[in-house]
């Protein structure tokens, strides 16, 4: 699982390097997430869909720590330097069940 932690928006990428990206992640077999400064999920692939299932069936606007908890944790909310790193930790579907995540994510701020 992927996932990027920061304003999901950069203006120097045109509209079909935009395009490119997203047929990237959206067809991407790793789970990629996007989570917004406040913790919240942005963008979510079907495969991140599909590892943890909601209960609603959608990711965008739920807090990562619902999924994630030990990664909601880990993340420098602050005023910090950005950083990149992995982890293992343990997830939760929206069903309820546990599962173990292999998680690399980076942070980064707009600009």
């Amino acid at each position: 699982m992927w996932v990027v932690v920061g304003e999901c928006r950069n203006r120097h990428l045109n509209l079909e390097s935009q395009a490119r990206l997203n047929a990237f992640v959206e067809t991407s077999p790793a789970a990629i997430v996007t989570v917004d400064e406040r913790g919240f999920i942005e963008l979510a692939n079907r495969a991140a869909v599909e590892l943890m299932v909601p209960r609603e069936g959608l990711l965008i606007g739920n807090p990562i720590a619902a999924f994630l908890p030990e990664l909601h944790h880990a993340l420098r909310w602050e005023e910090a330097p950005q950083f990149r790193t992995s982890m293992q930790c343990r997830g939760r579907r929206g069903n309820g069940e546990d599962f173990t995540a292999d998680v690399w994510f980076s942070t980064y701020k707009e600009g």
